[in-house]
């Protein structure tokens, strides 16, 4: 099977030529150092029967991803300065790469980086991702130059290396065929397989969230500490707030060591407290003003689509409390109504338009997953058999929902997806055939009538 994917891969590379004026060469290039990456990976973390498993489930997403990404970049950005497809910071991260590419050393680029931001904020800004895409330019041009394929083949990859990392956990629990298909599902139906096609930085931070995820798992190690705490770093390099918030796997992973005396609680505190202590000196400033600016920036965005959009204004009658909690709910339904984004509706179609199927296909199958959560949540024969850091690791899914509540916007959110899809697994694997269909059936139905009220309210 990844030997057939990476034919494919290869011969969808050779389909972009037509459409490159520059980095035809570079391409390439960078498409063999993705699958060395990957499977090299591989070779080093995972071992005995699991691994050719993990090779097929790597090679297979590379290249459906690689395909979906090839395919939309065709069709609608002809030119990557100016066009793009759904988010128009994708223009934003590839004119910096250009800038960056033209840098006269890799210190330069981290250098300039710091100088660039998103959108109108120049306090909104994601160091992390411009030296990324920056450095990708970068050693790009030591070919035949940039482009935008081999800009958006960087995300292609971390994306393929989520579904990686999650068997990597699962084969902690499952037999490898069981940890394969789980993987492959949420390959192609979660929200993952939509966002690897586009040049944003949610994808990275989501990638450093399920490495977390996986020590999380891990037995505890001062090694695996310092992981988390450079991981820690690399996210808020990428998102500030983001960031901030993987200190609670930190936190996490130190309370769940039963094995903590008097001296090393203190330590640990003093290490926390060092951490947001140097956060905070260096970028005090900057966290107040995006904390500041994303909100009142956030609720003008969502004051502006309320005014199309009568469930949202419904949901912001209600009372304080009932209102986040019913507005956390309604994100965890985006996009709502399913077929939303796949007709134009006065909308350009770069905005949307079929192409968006595959984010419609992963709304409604992430229903279904907090259909399964819930049901997990409140049966207590089947909540005190799953391992208590599965309820931590969800628990946390949970607050960062609860936390992004002034828009509903999944790309802030789905770094967590992972964890919150575990426990899914968890409470699928121990429910019968019968059990899943009945709950299926009552989904379906209770979608029908979210749908159904929708239209009433529209």
């Amino acid at each position: 099977m990844r030997h057939i994917a990476v034919i494919i891969s290869f011969l969808i590379v050779c389909l972009t030529i037509p459409y490159l004026e520059d980095g035809i060469f570079s391409t390439f290039v960078f498409w063999i150092i993705y699958l060395i990456i990957g499977n090299t990976f591989i070779v080093f973390n995972i071992k005995g029967g699991n691994q050719r498993k993990a090779l097929d489930l790597y090679n297979v997403t590379f290249c459906v991803y690689l395909i979906q990404m090839v395919i939309i970049n065709i069709v609608y950005v002809n030119n990557p300065l100016t066009d793009f497809f759904v988010y128009s910071d994708q223009i934003t991260f590839y004119t910096i790469s250009e800038k960056l590419s033209k840098s006269d050393s890799i210190k330069s680029i981290f250098i300039n980086a710091n100088k660039f931001y998103v959108g109108i904020l120049e306090s909104n800004k994601s160091v992390g991702a411009y030296s990324l895409f920056g450095l990708t330019g970068y050693f790009s041009e030591l070919f035949d130059g940039n482009n935008i394929i081999l800009q958006k083949m960087n995300v292609v990859f971390f994306s393929s290396m989520i579904p990686l990392i999650l068997y990597k956990i699962l084969i902690k629990f499952f037999n490898s065929s069981k940890a394969f298909s789980l993987s492959l599902i949420y390959a192609f139906l979660s929200f993952n397989f939509f966002y690897s096609c586009l040049l944003l930085r949610d994808i990275h931070i989501a990638f450093f969230y399920i490495i977390g995820i996986d020590i999380l798992l891990s037995k505890y190690s001062n090694k695996n500490l310092i992981k988390l705490i450079i991981l820690l770093f690399l996210s808020y390099t990428f998102r500030s707030l983001s960031g901030i918030f993987f200190l609670s796997f930190i936190v996490i992973y130190i309370i769940q060591n039963n094995s903590i005396t008097t001296k090393h609680l203190f330590s640990y505190i003093f290490l926390i407290t060092l951490i947001v202590s140097i956060i905070l000196y260096m970028n005090i400033g900057k966290i107040i003003s995006i904390s500041m600016s994303s909100i009142i920036n956030l609720m003008e965005y969502s004051s502006n689509r309320l005014d199309n959009d009568a469930l949202r204004r419904t949901l912001d009658k209600l009372p304080v409390g009932v209102r986040e909690i019913s507005k956390a709910a309604l994100s965890q339904l985006q996009p709502f109504p399913f077929w939303g984004f796949l007709v134009k509706n006065g909308y350009p179609s770069n905005e949307r338009n079929i192409f968006r199927l595959s984010e419609a296909t992963a709304g409604i199958f992430w229903f279904y997953i907090w259909i399964f959560n819930l049901y997990g949540i409140f049966k207590q024969k089947i909540r005190k058999n799953i391992p208590r850091i599965i309820w931590y690791i969800f628990i946390l899914g949970s607050v960062m929902i609860l936390s992004n509540t002034v828009e509903m916007n999944i790309r802030r959110t789905m770094s967590m997806y992972a964890g919150i899809y575990l426990l899914s697994i968890f409470v699928i694997t121990q429910i019968s055939y019968k059990t899943r269909k009945q709950l299926f059936i009552l989904g379906t139905i209770f979608y029908a009538f979210l749908t159904f009220t929708y239209l009433i309210i529209k």
